[in-house]
């Protein structure tokens, strides 16, 4: 029933206001009553929702009558408030549609009229007709074809006019003149979706529109637009957003293997570490001067060298080690003839020192023996019982003793190309050859065997052939060498193995290697070996994560910057607004909550990037809309969302004319 009072109440009463152009629609669009309105300029009211309100110990929810009156539900236990009203919004009367209607009509007579007003002869149209300035960037490279640098030419009679009206427009080919793509500039973001009834192609000018003026903004764009083509709809933001993933936004696993809960629940608890803990949390280790959508690492020597400098020295690249022989693989006049005689020789020689002197001068005038020296040591070694064919003992009777105990390091057996490094049969022959070409040729027998493999230079970058000659000719003649180990760590022998000790974070010859076990060319056996975060050289692994690309084991890909490539290609964020507002320090973990319960290290031991347990918690939508919300902060879609990703659209257009695409 609707009484007097109720006459005008819109809520309750059909009456449209005949003279309004405008009714406030609530009702009609949402079942619920708009509580003022409209205005003569079609404004109602009842925009604004429920909000919180602390009086006297306790939460409730207030809103003035002119706003919708009263709130049914709320407040929560957090302080939140239920009602979500969406705001009252206009629709127009019979009246409006009326003169809507009539106001077309006209502007079509008027544009039939002054499209037969032109017959070809060359006549410029009137500036009513012309479609408006365009914007400052493509107004500098229209150059003297103006229109046709884009638009397809037309005639000028009313006939072409109107069949120009229904061609196909071809804008979208023209972009592409200048603007590139990653992707299909007709497929939605550019990207190659499942196939879908769905699915329809884009245009440029879809989203674009140009002519509105050289200080008009043609990437602007409303949140109608993109609500055009996507299934869900929703008012904004913080009203109907779908709410984010469960893991977001750690959808794969970051560069830098770094354990938060281990560092600062465990480590930085023991006393000798307490001095190094970082004193300003996050800031510490994170710089935040150019935080942008990444907050990158400090530099190794800021962050991690405090604690891990002194480990990665103590990891040894151990790259041949003099294996167990049964018996004496080298010739003795081999040998001889390469090293000179040993101080064993010398001292057995007795009265033939003489000798042996003479012997010695003749090396020194180059690299290989006089044929006079040579026959002297062949004699001197026939009497010290070294005759070539003949095994080496240690006493008369005795069976040859090899030096050795060990058998072939990984790498070694690569670079042999053995299939293991137990076969004493097998490595025989192979490991004599090595030695001694070892002695005669320094590294290049050795980085040979790894040509064409990546960074085949820098694998032995820096071995001195001095040490190979002094340990190889220690080796072959069944002897220890003498440790030649510095403490300011590259290569050196040491009793049975040559060896590579780090110099610093981001050796190059160790991250030479590292990188050979991750392209596939050392064998499964090499790379795990390698890849051992337990003893492997440099550890590299145990900070940089291993990925392997589409889940294959070879090759992988190493991921030695922070910042590797995010897989949210279309999302963009900045901290720096963000941490402008909050201020530094702690103010990150407003945001970013650790995840105590997270198996974090345990992603990191196989190579799926995808695979990964956090150490944060996923960020919730309630915690952006805090903020981004209906008059608070702006919250519409390309705040945070990018349709197109590539090299050409961040780089700024030359003035340089350019020509269309045929």
């Amino acid at each position: 029933m609707i009484t007097d009072q109720d006459r005008f109440r819109q809520d309750k009463s059909p009456y449209e206001r005949p003279n309004f152009r405008y009714r406030c629609g609530r009702v009609s669009l949402w079942g619920k009553p708009c509580g003022q309105g409209p205005n003569d300029a079609g404004g109602c009211g009842g925009t604004s929702e429920c909000s919180p309100y602390f009086d006297d110990g306790r939460w409730a929810c207030r809103r003035s009558p002119q706003s919708g009156g009263s709130c049914e539900n709320g407040p929560l236990p957090d302080g939140q408030c239920c009602n979500q009203h969406p705001p009252c919004k206009p629709t127009l009367t019979l009246r409006g549609y009326r003169a809507r209607l009539t106001m077309l009509a006209a502007v079509l007579v008027v544009a039939l009229i002054g499209a037969f007003a032109f017959n070809g002869d060359g006549a410029r149209a009137v500036s009513s007709l012309s479609p408006g300035a365009l914007t400052s960037g493509h107004a500098q490279f229209t150059g003297e074809k103006g229109c046709a640098t884009c638009h397809a030419p037309h005639g000028g009679d009313a006939a072409a006019w109107v069949s120009a009206a229904w061609s196909p427009n071809a804008l979208t080919q023209s972009c592409q003149t200048c603007h590139k793509f990653d992707g299909s500039a007709t497929a939605a973001h550019n990207e190659t979706f499942k196939k879908s009834a769905d699915q329809r192609q884009t245009q440029c000018v879809m989203c674009h529109a140009e002519h509105k003026g050289a200080n008009a903004n043609i990437t602007e764009m409303a949140d109608q637009q993109c609500n055009a083509c996507h299934a869900v709809k929703f008012a904004g933001f913080s009203n109907g957003h779908p709410d984010f993933s469960k893991n977001y936004p750690s959808r794969r696993r970051t560069a830098i293997a770094f354990n938060h809960v281990t560092h600062f629940d465990k480590y930085f608890a023991y006393k000798q570490f307490a001095d190094r803990k970082p004193k300003e949390r996050c800031i510490s280790c994170h710089d935040a001067s150019n935080a942008l959508r990444n907050v990158p690492v400090r530099p190794f020597e800021e962050s991690c060298a405090g604690c891990h400098e002194k480990q990665i020295s103590k990891r040894d690249l151990v790259v041949f080690t003099l294996p167990e022989f049964e018996e004496d693989p080298f010739d003795a006049v081999a040998v001889g003839e390469a090293c000179g005689p040993s101080a064993e020789m010398l001292e057995a020689a007795g009265e033939d020192a003489d000798k042996l002197q003479e012997i010695l001068e003749a090396w020194s005038g180059g690299k290989s023996a006089p044929d006079a020296a040579a026959k002297r040591l062949q004699a001197l070694q026939l009497n010290l019982g070294r005759v070539e064919g003949e095994p080496k003992k240690a006493e008369d009777g005795e069976e040859y003793l090899s030096v050795s105990e060990e058998t072939l390091p990984l790498i070694a057996v690569m670079l042999l190309g053995l299939e293991d490094g137990e076969d004493i049969d097998a490595y025989g022959e192979p490991v004599r050859d090595l030695v001694m070409a070892m002695i005669e040729e320094g590294a290049e027998p050795l980085a040979a065997n790894v040509e064409g493999q990546p960074d085949a230079k820098m694998l032995f970058a820096g071995l001195s052939s001095d040490i190979l000659r002094r340990a190889g000719c220690a080796w072959a003649a069944n002897q220890e060498n003498e440790p030649s180990a510095s403490d300011a760590g590259g290569w050196f022998a040491d009793e049975l193995s040559l060896r590579y000790r780090p110099l610093r974070h981001a050796d190059p010859v160790v991250k030479a290697w590292v990188q050979l076990a991750a392209a596939g060319g050392a064998g499964e056996g090499l790379r795990d070996e390698l890849f051992s975060r337990a003893k492997g050289p440099g550890a590299c692994v145990k900070c940089h994560s291993v990925n392997a690309p589409k889940g294959q084991t070879a090759p992988l890909r190493i991921a030695w910057k922070f910042g590797a490539q995010s897989s949210q290609r279309h999302l963009r964020y900045s901290h720096a607004p963000h941490l402008g507002l909050l201020g530094l320090g702690n103010s990150c973990e407003t945001c970013h909550k650790v995840d105590q319960t997270a198996a974090y290290d345990a992603a990191f031991k196989h190579f799926d990037a995808l695979d990964f347990a956090s150490n944060f918690k996923s960020i919730d939508q309630k915690t952006c809309t805090t903020c981004h919300a209906e008059q608070q902060v702006r919250q519409n879609c390309t705040l945070c969302h990018q349709y197109h990703n590539g090299p050409g659209f961040k780089r700024r257009m030359t003035t340089a004319a350019r020509e269309p695409q045929k």
